[in-house]
């Protein structure tokens, strides 16, 4: 009987997957038999999105996709509208005890007076009203007006991969793509002196698994961006003898789980091909 009900049951998957093969099975495709004019477009998204401000200068592109905080150690924020909602939604936004809601897409808020009264450490609270018509996939007036509130924290004391007044931190963990060998990786900030020609200021790692000191091309070689927890570095134009150095490092990405937890992720463009590495590891 068992036998039987495993032979139905295969027959039945063989016949789906076949059938999903000659069907087309995307409800955002207009060709498609199960197309849905109104799939995802259901309820407005209400999630606001939050970054440290740019302060007049150019933002950073796509490539600079950072995992969300409300947490900032900097006075500038900017503030945009939440993504995939239709074109015709208003934005109205309660900044703290502002007098006067502010309206658009986006904008961007300088709290230095703010917090130069002695303000860190405390929160402010940001509410988003977004009204939208109804239209033929919105058909209740409940689902057109949505009201969210969220609080933004100004913390002065940032996170950093070495504390503060010091030159080294090192870090117990594993590389993900061998999680059960423990590994130790140390970051040195070198102030003086030479790393192997090159001269510092220069910033080391030691302890991954194909090099026994990797050089970390210099901040004005770089593109970056960041947050409270998250930081990615973009390698640009390496001087004539980083690359080897480097091991043709082409981008970093820094994620603090907490203050001491961090979870790391390097990418290298080396003539052998691309490699990416991530570790998460403890501060000791």
């Amino acid at each position: 009987m068992q036998k039987i009900i495993k032979i139905i049951l295969v027959l039945f998957v063989v016949v789906f997957f076949n059938a999903c093969k000659k069907k087309c099975c995307d409800p955002n495709n207009p060709d498609c038999e199960n197309y849905d004019p109104c799939n995802g477009k259901k309820r407005i998204n209400d999630d606001f999105r939050v970054r440290p401000g740019d302060r007049g200068f150019k933002p950073e592109g796509e490539w600079c996709d950072l995992i969300p905080c409300d947490t900032f150690s900097e006075s500038s924020v900017r503030f945009d509208m939440p993504i995939n909602n239709p074109s015709n939604s208003k934005y109205s936004w309660q900044v703290g005890s502002e007098p006067t809601p502010r309206t658009g897409k986006s904008f961007e808020v300088s709290f230095s007076d703010y917090l130069n009264a002695g303000k860190w450490e405390t929160h402010i609270p940001v509410t988003l009203t977004i009204r939208t018509p109804l239209n033929s996939c919105m058909t209740h007036p409940e689902d057109t007006l949505i009201k969210v509130t969220r609080e933004l924290f100004f913390q002065e004391k940032e996170w950093w991969l070495i504390p503060f007044r010091e030159t080294s931190a090192s870090y117990r963990g594993y590389f993900t793509n061998n999680p059960s060998k423990e590994t130790i990786i140390t970051f040195i900030d070198q102030k003086r002196g030479y790393f192997r020609g090159v001269e510092a200021p220069v910033f080391l790692i030691v302890g991954f698994p194909f090099v026994d000191t990797l050089l970390s091309p210099t901040t004005h070689l770089n593109e970056s961006c960041n947050n409270f927890k998250n930081s990615k570095f973009k390698i640009l134009f390496p001087e004539q003898n980083t690359p080897k150095l480097s091991f043709y490092l082409s981008l970093v990405e820094n994620y603090f789980i907490n203050e001491n937890k961090i979870r790391n992720i390097y990418e290298f463009n080396r003539p052998s091909g691309f490699e990416r590495y991530e570790f998460i590891g403890e501060r000791i």
